[in-house]
C-alpha cells in the first residue's frame, strides 16, 4: 500500500511543472487498470490547506471505494505547481488540463478513461477541461460553475458581493504569494 497515495510533477509542453496528487484504489494496487476521477484546483491540493480535511477525505474515499483512481491537481501557478497565474482560468491553465489528462491516461494503472469533477472553482475547471479535451476525457461533471461571474458571483442581483470581491480576492492573493 505504499503507492496508494503519492505526489508527482507532470511537465507541460512549455516545461512548467504541475503538481499532481494521486490516490489509487486497491484494484490498481493489485495491477488492474482503472478509470480516474480528476479535479483541478487553485486552492492547493495538499490536505493541510483544505478548509475541511474530513470533507476532502470523504470525497477521495468515495472515489476509491467505487474502484476509481482519484487525482487532484494544483493549477498552474498555485499550490506546489510552478508557472505564473496571469488570470483565473487563463488559456495556459486551461490548456494544461488536456496534457494532465493525457498523462493520467498513459499511466500503467489507468484504463485510459478520465472524468473531471468539481464544485465552484474546480467545477469551472471540470468544465474547462472539455474546451479542448484530451481523447481520454470521457466525462466532465461541473457540479457548480460560475457561468456568468459578473451576474452570479461579483454582483448578484446588482449588488456588489464583498465576500468574493474582497475576502476571496485577498485570500487567493495570499495563496499565490
Amino acid at each position: 500500500m505504499t503507492d496508494a497515495n503519492r505526489a508527482v510533477y507532470v511537465a507541460m509542453p512549455d516545461a512548467t511543472q504541475i503538481a499532481v496528487e494521486i490516490w489509487l484504489p486497491d484494484a490498481a494496487l493489485a495491477g488492474e487498470c482503472v478509470g480516474t476521477v480528476a479535479s483541478f484546483t487553485r486552492y492547493w491540493r495538499a490536505r493541510a490547506f483544505v478548509p475541511s480535511r474530513d470533507d476532502m477525505d470523504e470525497r477521495i474515499e468515495g472515489i476509491l471505494r467505487r474502484g476509481f483512481a482519484a487525482v487532484v491537481v494544483d493549477a498552474r501557478g498555485s499550490g506546489a505547481s510552478f508557472g505564473f497565474r496571469a488570470a483565473e482560468f487563463s488559456p495556459c491553465e486551461t490548456r494544461d488540463f488536456r496534457f494532465v489528462v493525457d498523462w493520467i491516461a498513459a499511466q500503467p494503472w489507468s484504463n485510459g478513461r478520465v472524468a473531471t469533477v468539481g464544485i465552484s472553482y474546480a467545477g469551472n475547471t471540470a468544465e474547462h477541461a472539455a474546451h479542448d479535451p484530451s481523447p481520454a476525457l470521457v466525462a466532465a461533471v461541473p457540479r457548480f460553475t460560475d457561468f456568468d461571474a459578473y451576474a452570479s458571483i461579483l454582483f448578484p442581483g446588482g449588488l456588489r458581493n464583498a465576500l468574493i470581491a474582497d475576502a476571496w480576492a485577498s485570500g487567493v492573493r495570499a495563496l499565490d504569494n
